[in-house]
């Protein structure tokens, strides 16, 4: 929901997340992320929020 560029906080910093949670009015562990980064898996997970993998990989 809330764009990386609009937060002051450097990468990896989880208040993106917060935010969305507080805009929506529930808790961050009634949330599910959907994350396609190593990097963004680990922001989510460290809101406290849970997280779905959904990174492409090619079938082999």
């Amino acid at each position: 929901m809330w764009r990386s560029r609009t937060s002051r906080a450097p990468r990896p910093a989880h208040d993106a997340y917060l935010h969305d949670a507080q805009l929506l009015h529930v808790t961050p562990d009634r949330c599910l992320a959907h994350e396609d980064t190593d990097e963004g898996i680990t922001t989510a997970t460290a809101a406290g929020m849970n997280v779905i993998d959904v990174r492409n990989r090619p079938w082999r």
